[in-house]
């Protein structure tokens, strides 16, 4: 099965990267917008998963909730802070799988583009663009 496979920390900047990403015509911008609602709905899952982890680790006010500061931050005991980084940090480094069957012709196309592109890249940009072209080469073929 056609697939793309990354890391769950590079979702979201591989989708800002698109979401950026000026192209020449509507035709690529519709195939661009269908690899990116296949990232975007895993991006939504990570973030759910980034969710349970501050709330499972934040102190419990007395009615047994998260408690939130005055900047919207979960509140952490020092020990908690340390093991919400480490279990974070495990988490963006899980990869995710996403099956693009149905879009096969889509997103070999918009995959073209992105490997054919001429444009200024900076950094972050340019590391976006290389983990979505070896996903899509890592998972082109069928397994």
């Amino acid at each position: 099965m056609k697939q793309l496979e990354i890391n769950k920390g590079m979702l979201a900047p591989c989708y800002n990267f698109l979401y950026h990403l000026k192209v020449p015509s509507s035709k690529i911008n519709r195939k661009k917008y269908n690899l990116m609602d296949l990232l975007e709905k895993k991006v939504k899952e990570v973030n759910n998963e980034e969710k349970l982890i501050w709330e499972d680790l934040a102190e419990k006010n007395e009615k047994g909730e998260p408690e939130i500061d005055i900047n919207s931050n979960y509140v952490l005991s020092p020990e908690n802070k340390i093991k919400a980084s480490q279990e974070l940090t495990e988490l963006y480094e899980e990869k995710v799988v996403m099956n693009y069957g149905e879009y096969v012709k889509n997103i070999d196309e918009i995959m073209a583009y992105l490997d054919d592109y001429e444009g200024e890249i900076s950094g972050h940009d340019g590391n976006a663009l290389n983990i979505l072209l070896n996903a899509y080469e890592n998972g082109k073929d069928d397994k």
